[in-house]
C-alpha cells in the first residue's frame, strides 16, 4: 500500500492517550452486559428490545459481544501504551545552533512546555560570534533552574553534523533512549509533540521516525508520508535512490548510532560534512533500522525557512572551498547518496 492515503503501518496517525481512555470506557460498560450483570442490562432500551428477540438471536448477539470484548481487550493490552509506558520513554534532545540566540530562546521554550517531561537536552553552540555567545550564556541563566538542560560551547565552527555528535556525547544516551534532532532555529509545534512521538515508540517495535512539518512557505504543512511505498523502499533498502523525504521531526534510538561509520560523516578530504548533514546521518540510520521506522503524518515541527543563515538563503555565501553553500549542499548530497549502504542490525 502506498503512503498515508492507505492503512500502511509505516505512517498511521496515533493518539494513544485518547484512544485508550475511550476504549477503557467502552470495556467498562461492556463487561457487566456480557456477564448478564449490571443495572444497565435492565434499564437500557436497546437491551430491553434485545431481550424480546428469539433466544437463539440473543445467544448469537451475546457470543459476538464476547468476541468483540476479547479482541478489544487484547488490542488494548498490546497496541495502546499505558500512561506508565508513555512516561517511561526517555528522550535525549540534541540542539545545535549558530548565531541565532533569539530563535534559540523560542526553541527552548517550546521544549520546556512539553507535557511529556522525561527528557534531557544538550545545547551545542557551534562557535558563535563572541557577542552571541554572551547572549547564549544569558539564556543559560534564564533556564538555570531546569536541570534537564546541558550546554556545550565549541571553539571552532565545524557545522551541524559534528555538533550533533557532540550533543549526543554530552547526553550519554542508553541504547533504548530516543534522540530528538532539533535545530536551534526551529521549534516544536505544540506542547504534546514528545508525547505523540512517545506513543509511537511505546506502541510498536520501531527504531526511527521522521515526519511532517509546517513552515512560513507552507503554513498548511508538509506531509512526507504519502510520497513513497515504504514497504517497497524498506524491502529493497533503496532509501538513497528516492526523493528526499526523511525530514522533521527526526528521532531515532541511540542504539543505532554506534553502528554508523564516522568516515561516512566526512567529505573526501576527511573533514566533517558542513552541509547535507541530515542526508549523511539519516540514510545510515534508516538502513540500519531494517524497516523498523514510522513516518508520522501529524505536523509536529516548525521549520524556520526564513533564517538568513540557512543554506537555501545563502546562495552567494562561500563554504570555504570556493563554492557557495547551496552548491556545496548539492555536491555533498550527491556524494552521500553514493556511499556504501548499511545492512540492518535490528
Amino acid at each position: 500500500m502506498d503512503g498515508c492515503n492507505s492503512t500502511s503501518s509505516f505512517c498511521l496517525p496515533y493518539d494513544g492517550t485518547q484512544t485508550r481512555k475511550r476504549l477503557e470506557e467502552v470495556l467498562k460498560i461492556m463487561g457487566p452486559l456480557i456477564d448478564g450483570e449490571g443495572e444497565s442490562l435492565h434499564t437500557s432500551p436497546h437491551l430491553r428490545r434485545a431481550r424480546n428477540r428469539p433466544r437463539h438471536e440473543q445467544e448469537e448477539t451475546r457470543s459476538l459481544s464476547r468476541l468483540l470484548y476479547f479482541l478489544a481487550s487484547a488490542w488494548l493490552r498490546q497496541s495502546i501504551p499505558s500512561a506508565d509506558a508513555l512516561s517511561s520513554v526517555r528522550f535525549r534532545v540534541v540542539i545545535a545552533h549558530y548565531n541565532q540566540p533569539e530563535l534559540l530562546h523560542l526553541c527552548l521554550r517550546t521544549l520546556m512546555h512539553q507535557t511529556h517531561t522525561n527528557w534531557t537536552a544538550c545545547i551545542v553552540d557551534d562557535a558563535s560570534d563572541p557577542d552571541v555567545v554572551h547572549q547564549v550564556k544569558q539564556l543559560r541563566s534564564i533556564f538555570r533552574s531546569d536541570s534537564r538542560f546541558y550546554w556545550r560551547y565549541q571553539s571552532t565552527n565545524r557545522g551541524l553534523l559534528y555538533s550533533t555528535f557532540t550533543g549526543m556525547e554530552c547526553l550519554r544516551p542508553h541504547n533504548d533512549d530516543i534522540v530528538v534532532w532539533l535545530d536551534g532555529d526551529d521549534f516544536l509545534w505544540g506542547d504534546d509533540v514528545l508525547r505523540r512521538v512517545a506513543a509511537y515508540y511505546a506502541s510498536d517495535d520501531i527504531h526511527l521516525t521522521f515526519g511532517s512539518y509546517i513552515s512560513h512557505w507552507d503554513p498548511i504543512g508538509c506531509c512526507n508520508c504519502s510520497a513513497h511505498n515504504w514497504t517497497h523502499v524498506a524491502a529493497t533498502n533503496s532509501y538513497r535512490d528516492i526523493e528526499w523525504t526523511f525530514s522533521h521531526l527526526k528521532t531515532f534510538r541511540f542504539g543505532l548510532v554506534p553502528h554508523v561509520n564516522l568516515t561516512h560523516m566526512k567529505d573526501r578530504s576527511g573533514k566533517w560534512l558542513r552541509s547535507a548533514s541530515d542526508f549523511a546521518l539519516m540514510y545510515p540510520l534508516l538502513e540500519l533500522s531494517g524497516g523498523k521506522f514510522r513516518c508520522i503524518p501529524e505536523r509536529l515541527y516548525y521549520y524556520n525557512v526564513k533564517n538568513p543563515l540557512s543554506h537555501h538563503n545563502n546562495r552567494d555565501r562561500s563554504s570555504g572551498n570556493g563554492r557557495s553553500l547551496a552548491a556545496n549542499q548539492t555536491d555533498n548530497a550527491r556524494y552521500v547518496r553514493h556511499l556504501p549502504r548499511y545492512r540492518p542490525v535490528v
